[in-house]
């Protein structure tokens, strides 16, 4: 299926080149795709940045490979489980801007979106965006109503593309799988699922305006924004909001001069984010300063609400205790907590994994909240518990990232900003509320009720096992791990030893008949002779050929 488009083919070529050009030969070489370029292009390849870190070439190549590794780079560096420190530091200064599609092509998308002249929509469209990325553009205009308007719009054929690339990146998965057994831990074909999901949901401009009224209806905050969607304006490929007006948040000069002060701003922004975490359990996960805009009169507008996080219940509150044990330096209780809330693969040594976090915290004790960054000790956590194979929600990865930008962002506004003073009081608030009788008889009746459910499936469950068992159709799989690639390169080997057997058997049994002199004759030698040394040289030039085009010779 995947080589029935010859489009994918060609997009592999080029993944697999621009790879080979940053020195990643050794990982192609394993997934056995060194053969897909040609041995003339590879004779003509020229390295990348050979004194850059493999980290440094990673970034590069996904910058080089366009819109949708950018995509998968972002993804990846929300992934601590996945990636070691070095390379999601790295992945974090992947640019998502790309130079701006052409006006023609983008008011013909928008019309084709509408279905109405661009005029008939807007009495005024500005052609030049204000904002240009991987997936969409962004450009002002002005509804015929007078309503100033920010309308993001889709690159044309971008979603072909992404489409495209993630079949090939699906085909590359299963090979990681296959070929490189060990990385079955991280579920190489899984993270290519989450990752089509994420961009899906990135590219539906609805979903997206769902996200921005259900927001705006859980803020209470007047000086809170979240623009206002223009819904009979508003498709898949087409967003229409209100225009954001203000300058960027982390304009500390342009905040001071306009007499608003960078500090209240950085704590209004972190007691805005820190309510979305754990009160509404659904936050906007993408804080960078281009997405936050003060205005005059010094209201908070958010804008971009394509990634979005979302916490259940039970990670929230999971969270918060989370909070409490950094904020009380309990490396006791924060073992014990991952566990409790993440996927634990084997069996744990707390008491090492314990150690392991009294060391993590032992630089923080007695000294004041200010100097304690929570995103790092937090990601510092995540990483130990990965030490220790437990794998916390992947909700928790996200969350991560949206920690780590917003604290880089709060100390820009305030170098003094203490994150842990103020999530405090919310952290404690939900353990209150966990602790209300009213809450643990509501989860008491639901675990009841679960229970009760279980044991009415219990008795035919055990009657459909023991019918196995007495009818012999009782069966049990065993798989073997870890022997994949040594199996299917000693088939390889084998299979090219014995063809070179068969060649070398045709070329001296030729020789034998050419000397015998038996049989018709060709200018004097064996007609037979000289067909089986010309059949012979031909298996030996193809075999030669097959191992020059595998790269290992």
């Amino acid at each position: 299926m995947f080589f029935r488009e010859r489009g994918n083919v060609k997009r592999l070529r080029e993944i697999v080149y621009v790879f080979l050009k940053y020195g990643f030969t050794p990982l192609i070489e394993r997934l056995h795709l060194y053969r897909v370029v040609s041995i003339a292009r590879r004779l003509r390849l020229r390295k990348e940045a050979e004194e850059l870190s493999l980290p440094e070439r990673l970034r590069l190549a996904f910058e080089e490979l366009g819109p949708t590794f950018i995509k998968l780079g972002q993804l990846l560096s929300a992934r601590p489980d996945i990636l070691p420190d070095e390379y999601i530091q790295e992945l974090r200064k992947l640019l998502d801007e790309v130079p701006p599609v052409r006006p023609e092509e983008i008011v013909k998308a928008v019309e084709t979106e509408l279905e109405l002249p661009i005029g008939a929509v807007f009495k005024r469209f500005e052609r030049r965006p204000v904002a240009a990325a991987s997936i969409a553009q962004v450009h002002l205009a002005v509804l015929h109503d007078g309503r100033e308007v920010a309308v993001k719009i889709q690159r044309p054929g971008i979603k072909e593309t992404i489409e495209k690339d993630i079949a090939i990146l699906r085909y590359i998965a299963r090979l990681i799988d296959r070929y490189i057994p060990e990385s079955r831990l991280f579920n190489p074909t899984g993270i290519v699922d989450e990752f089509a999901r994420m961009v899906a949901r990135e590219m539906d401009f609805l979903l997206e305006a769902s996200s921005m009224e259900r927001m705006s209806s859980l803020v209470e905050e007047e000086d809170i924004i979240i623009p206002e969607v223009v819904r009979e304006y508003t498709t898949k490929k087409v967003l229409t909001m209100e225009r954001l007006r203000g300058m960027k948040v982390d304009h500390v000069e342009g905040l001071m001069e306009a007499g608003i002060d960078p500090g209240d701003v950085a704590r209004r922004l972190a007691e805005f984010y820190l309510k979305q975490i754990l009160i509404y359990g659904f936050f906007h996960a993408d804080p960078h300063p281009g997405n936050i805009f003060v205005r005059e009169d010094g209201k908070i507008g958010l804008c971009d609400f394509g990634i979005m996080g979302r916490l259940s219940g039970r990670l929230k509150e999971g969270l918060a205790d989370l909070m409490i044990a950094v904020i009380n330096m309990d490396y006791e209780a924060i073992p014990n907590l991952q566990i409790a809330l993440g996927v634990v693969k084997e069996e744990v040594d707390v008491e090492e994994l314990k150690e392991d976090m009294r060391d993590l915290l032992a630089p923080y004790h007695g000294r004041p909240l200010r100097e304690i960054n929570p995103a790092e000790v937090f990601s510092q956590i995540i990483r130990i518990g990965i030490k220790y194979g437990i794998r916390l929600p992947k909700e928790f990865m996200l969350l991560d990232k949206t920690f780590l930008v917003l604290d880089s962002l709060l100390r820009t506004l305030d170098p003094e900003i203490v994150l842990l003073e103020i999530a405090k009081p919310f952290a404690i608030g939900i353990i209150r509320e966990r602790k209300r009788p009213e809450k643990a008889l509501s989860e008491f009746l639901q675990e009841t009720q679960t229970l009760q459910a279980y044991m009415r499936e219990y008795p035919s469950q055990i009657h459909r096992l023991l019918k196995k068992m007495v009818e012999d159709r009782f069966t049990v799989d065993f798989t073997h791990r870890g022997l994949e690639n040594f199996i299917g390169e000693m088939d390889r080997s084998s299979n090219r030893l014995t063809f070179g057997l068969i060649v070398s058997s045709l070329i001296v049994g030729s020789a034998l008949i050419i000397l015998s002199g038996e049989g018709p004759k060709i200018y004097g030698f064996s007609a037979l002779g000289i067909i089986t040394f010309g059949l012979g040289a031909l298996l030996g030039f193809l075999l030669t050929i097959l191992i020059l085009r595998s790269g290992k010779y």
